[in-house]
């Protein structure tokens, strides 16, 4: 995967790209939250993306989370 073609939607100030990890630091209060039963939605948080042709694919994410963790959620499908 080439690493270089990727692009972002709301750039962190801080992130990381080595070999084999991406560290992304972001700013409290972001988050993807769509449509909950209270119709709360957040689209603030930072996306990398890229293109691809294949209609399906796969990826796996790793995530480490420093200190405790008041609230966390998270979905990947």
């Amino acid at each position: 995967m080439d690493l270089k073609k990727f692009t972002w939607t709301r750039e962190p100030e801080h992130y990381e790209i080595n070999q084999d990890t991406i560290e992304i630091v972001t700013k409290p209060h972001t988050d993807l939250w769509q449509r909950t039963y209270y119709h709360f939605q957040n689209d603030n948080a930072p996306v990398m993306q890229m293109e691809t042709d294949e209609k399906y694919f796969s990826f796996v994410v790793k995530t480490e989370f420093p200190g405790s963790l008041r609230q966390s959620s998270a979905t990947c499908s």
